[in-house]
């Protein structure tokens, strides 16, 4: 599940996503997006989008920004 999931709108898919949020009794103290590969411009209007409608709380303060699958990367 995720946005852009074809099965789910976007509108659902953010519900889910603050109906597990608001489910941990204790909160949460980090977030990790995690992209796979650059940027798009749609990927970041995903991300305003997702700040903007359930972030607002200040948990960007804890949020890490995770890049996958680079084709150039040696251990």
């Amino acid at each position: 599940m995720g946005v852009g999931d074809t099965k789910l709108s976007t509108e659902n898919t953010l519900f889910k996503i603050a109906e597990g949020i608001l489910s941990m009794p204790e909160g949460m103290n980090h977030v990790l997006y995690v992209i796979d590969g650059r940027f798009t411009e749609d990927e970041i209007s995903t991300f305003n989008m997702i700040r903007d409608s359930i972030f607002k709380s200040g948990i960007l303060d804890y949020l890490t920004i995770v890049r996958t699958k680079f084709s150039n990367f040696r251990n």
